[in-house]
């Protein structure tokens, strides 16, 4: 007699290997996070000779990176078909490699222009791998919208009206008004679908796409009355983030 599948072993078994993902997230946005962290003290902020001496070393670890992507990517292609440690080792080096390389570049040539934003990025990137890990993928996608709005709108805030930003916030909060637009259309069409468009799977079998089509819908409508008045723009941010908390909460109780 054939044995039933062990649902709850299986269970325990994806849990596992959502929190492992979570916290690998976690130690590599916090090792990220601390190479800024030391190039912000020793290259930008420090001694002329530390500055000189650091100058150096980021081309040096330009190349290294380069080189430790190359060879994730490598290894990435020679097993792809295999699911085994060698995959996850690629994807590790050419992520480890492709941020070392990127990141040093830029500090090296923009300095204050580059380490700010990528103090700011990764974080927001290590949340956001962390949320993919442990959340329903609905969850993830209204957060990241909804986030993303908010940034548009402290855009809205800070920019229009001035001399230097005006078109360049303008011209980027129409961009993202048009974003929404389509992505707001795409995932009702996947919604009717069961997370379908087309041959691409968008949401999970039985994933609730509402959340993410009215993160769009609001996304739309507070971004446009930011648009007319960087008052407003400050009160939606405000209501943005008590939507994005109430969605935290949400899920989170749904996970437990």
């Amino acid at each position: 007699m054939a044995q039933k599948p062990n649902k709850k072993g299986n269970a325990r078994a994806q849990k596992a290997d959502s929190v492992n993902s979570a916290v690998k997230f976690l130690l590599a946005g916090c090792l990220a996070e601390a190479y800024l962290l030391v190039l912000r003290k020793y290259f930008i902020n420090g001694k002329l000779e530390q500055v000189v001496q650091w100058d150096g070393y980021l081309q040096i670890i330009v190349y290294a990176g380069l080189i430790i992507a190359a060879a994730g990517l490598a290894l990435r292609l020679v097993f792809r078909k295999e699911k085994s440690w060698k995959q996850s080792a690629g994807w590790t080096l050419l992520g480890a490699g492709a941020f070392l390389a990127v990141a040093s570049w830029l500090v090296r040539n923009y300095v204050y222009t580059a380490i700010t934003p990528l103090c700011i990025i990764v974080p927001v990137v290590m949340l956001l791998g962390i949320l993919w890990s442990l959340y329903d993928r609905e969850c993830v996608y209204s957060l990241s919208v909804l986030g993303v709005t908010v940034l548009v709108l402290w855009l809205c805030r800070k920019g229009l009206g001035t001399v230097v930003w005006n078109t360049k916030v303008l011209i980027a909060a129409v961009l993202y008004l048009a974003v929404m637009a389509v992505a707001g259309v795409l995932f009702w069409k996947a919604g009717k679908a069961d997370g379908m468009l087309g041959n691409v799977r968008m949401l999970p079998k039985g994933a609730d796409a509402m959340p993410v089509y009215a993160s769009c819908v609001l996304s739309l409508a507070a971004v446009a009355v930011g648009l007319v008045s960087t008052t407003a723009a400050y009160y939606a941010i405000w209501a943005v983030c008590l939507v994005i908390f109430a969605l935290a909460v949400y899920y989170t109780v749904r996970q437990l």
